[in-house]
């Protein structure tokens, strides 16, 4: 109601009375041209002992009046009409960007597709998947019986990852061996076993050495039933406190292993040229291997937002 009054008053509708500061000049400020009248505000900024109002202020009634209003209402719309005009060339400029944009995204996917799932996915006659991640070209091939000598990464794969048994998925470090991570001194360490041999590696990875050479790099998928969950002796294990701390929160879901030939030994009298690789490992494959992973319990596992296949 007080602004509502003020306004009249500066319109010259109905004069309020003033603060006593400004109270000898209402008068006379209303005598004067609307074009000449001050504001309110500037009303109350008069000094008392003048008898002419100070332009303390450029603002002045007549700035509010209907004609320069409705002039100012015109110059509002012109300026809507005019950025609407350029919204219009900019909706037109804007397709080129979607298409970018988009050819951006694309890219991005591809990377991370990339990121996720490196290498190629190898899948046998057999059923067996693994991604070549490296193709090694020295030495002889892996067979049943032969010492290798391997560095190590195993992977978990990341929360809310999708995959199928294709060895995919977005890979979490768990813990390795020959690559010193973690601040490990194990540059030069290697694991060393015989191929076939019980709990050397875990089931589902045995096939997949088989015809590996020297600097070959292999990924392979370890589903629960075929890994540490179902037999705790098997090998390699972690080789420090926070590595068996992540297996063991993570034992129930399935697991990357990926493997780097380092050196192959062949045991005596065996000729790999006259062996089948494909049909040998095909016979190291488990029962179980090409059954669906399921998921499970939600007490067994640690992430429930991993979608299983």
């Amino acid at each position: 109601r007080n602004q509502i009054e003020k306004e009249k008053m500066v319109l010259g509708i109905a004069p309020l009375p003033l603060s006593p500061t400004c109270a000898p000049h209402a008068s006379r400020q209303f005598s004067l041209p609307v074009n000449e009248r001050l504001s309110y505000k500037s009303a109350r900024k008069l000094d008392a002992t003048s008898t002419k109002p100070q332009k303390v202020s450029t603002l002045t009634v007549s700035s509010i009046d209907p004609p320069v209003r409705l002039a100012r209402r015109a110059a509002i719309m012109t300026t809507g009409v005019s950025c609407a005009l350029l919204g219009l060339s900019d909706a037109r400029a804007g397709t080129y960007n979607i298409q970018e944009a988009k050819a951006k995204g694309e890219a991005a996917r591809e990377a991370k597709e990339e990121t996720e799932n490196p290498g190629e996915l190898i899948v046998k006659d057999s059923g067996l998947k693994y991604r070549e991640l490296a193709t090694g070209n020295k030495g002889q091939p892996a067979v049943p019986d032969a010492l290798c000598e391997i560095r190590y990464t195993v992977y978990r794969l990341s929360s809310g990852a999708y995959f199928k048994e294709s060895s995919g998925g977005k890979p979490v470090y768990m813990w390795s061996l020959g690559y010193g991570k973690e601040g490990k001194n194990d540059l030069e360490a290697l694991y060393r076993f015989k191929l076939t041999e019980p709990n050397s590696l875990p089931p589902a990875v045995v096939p997949a050495v088989v015809g590996m050479r020297q600097g070959g790099i292999r990924r392979v998928l370890v589903p629960p039933r075929l890994g540490w969950a179902v037999n705790d002796k098997l090998n390699p294990k972690p080789d420090t406190f926070g590595a068996s701390r992540r297996l063991a929160n993570h034992l129930q879901e399935p697991l990357l292993f990926e493997i780097e030939m380092v050196r192959v030994a062949l045991p005596p009298g065996v000729d790999p040229d006259t062996m089948d690789l494909d049909e040998v490992a095909a016979k190291l494959l488990p029962q179980n291997y090409n059954q669906t992973i399921n998921r499970p319990p939600p007490s067994a596992l640690s992430y429930n937002s991993i979608v299983y296949k």
